[in-house]
């Protein structure tokens, strides 16, 4: 009976973190964003750019993370590395050529290996060299 109640939990764990990454959440217990900005222009040219910026900066390659949820219109990047999410940004459409970017940190144990502080300035530079 006890290990048909451990499966049990496990499948219902299991599921919700299905269903919170099927519904565009970035996470299942997400944090609110300690920063967040509106622009004009397409999420998805500003989610490239931003992509690209930082995957140069960081000059390693792997750690960023790149999800895209085309129906909701959202894209998430995330600096993971041993298993551990340092910070994710995320980038969504909030209207016609309107678009949010928010990026958390996330407390982490030992030394912030890969800081947030240029996330937000960088995609301020791609918002503003946005063709259009």
């Amino acid at each position: 009976m006890r290990e048909y109640l451990t499966n049990v939990f496990c499948a219902l764990v299991a599921a919700i973190a299905a269903a919170g990454f099927l519904c565009g959440c970035s996470t299942v217990l997400s944090k609110p964003p300690a920063a967040s900005e509106e622009f004009a222009g397409d999420y998805r040219q500003l989610a490239d750019c931003v992509y690209v910026e930082i995957e140069t900066a960081a000059g390693i390659r792997s750690i960023h993370k790149r999800y895209d949820s085309p129906s909701t219109k959202r894209v998430l990047i995330a600096a993971e590395w041993d298993s551990v999410r340092y910070w994710e940004l995320v980038i969504a459409e909030t209207g016609p050529d309107k678009v949010s970017a928010g990026v958390t940190p996330f407390i982490t144990h030992g030394p912030d290996k890969f800081p947030s502080d240029n996330i937000m300035p960088t995609v301020r530079k791609c918002a503003s060299s946005e063709p259009g």
